[in-house]
């Protein structure tokens, strides 16, 4: 962990967008691997396709993973990362990913993103600022909007797996932007615009609100990320 590149985001956080109070907000840690599925906020998962170590700190909003694949078509998938246990639409959140590494010889993928679920629609739902080894553009496209200075594609696509209700069919819905942002900068992601996008395409949120967080994910792939997260007013 590079404590002096923390540090530093830290320090443009407070000047970009004054008191860090909202840390304090950060009530949620992500720790998931299709192997293991829910992990400890800090310390490292095994399992028979892969290992995960995540290291977080909700008080000052900072999250470090690292992990490796153990075998090619596995379906091995990991997701980390740190937010809010109940979600909302008109959630500001600003984040500083910082890294974001792929290593693996394998054809899968790793991204930055926004991430939560809702319920009465089961829905999984993704803003994707960044990705690496390709862009997941898959689903049906619904169409483009603007947002935080940037244009996302939208794509929808039914899913039968794991879930937050167990295992079985979902949705998702997924903004990916253009052109991935640049790293160890600060970013703002203003979700109600997802939000309401979704919603003028045909497939509104559902109504029950789950977790909410900023996330890397890796899909049978080997790297590493690194991000602080903060909510905005």
């Amino acid at each position: 962990m590079n404590m002096k590149k923390i540090g530093i985001g830290f320090l443009f956080s407070i000047l970009m967008y004054g008191s860090m109070t909202a840390f304090a907000s950060l009530d949620y840690h992500q720790n998931w691997t299709s192997d293991n599925l829910n992990g400890p906020a800090n310390g490292t998962s095994n399992g028979a396709d892969g290992t995960v170590t995540f290291r977080s700190n909700l008080s000052t909003g900072n999250f470090d993973v690292t992990w490796r694949t153990t075998r090619a078509n596995s379906g091995f998938n990991n997701l980390q990362g740190l937010g809010w246990a109940t979600g909302r639409a008109n959630r500001r959140i600003g984040y500083n990913l910082g890294v974001l590494e792929h290593t693996s010889g394998f054809t899968g993928m790793t991204i930055g993103a926004f991430y939560g679920w809702t319920r009465d629609s089961l829905i999984e739902y993704y803003v994707i600022d960044n990705w690496l080894n390709y862009r997941p553009a898959s689903g049906t496209r619904l169409g483009t909007f603007t947002s935080d200075d940037g244009t996302y594609e939208v794509f929808r696509e039914s899913q039968n797996g794991h879930n937050i209700n167990g295992m079985g069919p979902f949705i998702q819905l997924k903004s990916i932007r253009t052109t991935p942002r640049p790293l160890g900068q600060n970013n703002v992601i203003t979700f109600q615009n997802h939000a309401d996008a979704w919603a003028r395409f045909g497939q509104p949120l559902g109504n029950n609100w789950s977790y909410q967080a900023y996330i890397v994910e890796g899909w049978e792939s080997t790297g590493s990320g690194n991000a602080t997260v903060w909510e905005l007013p």
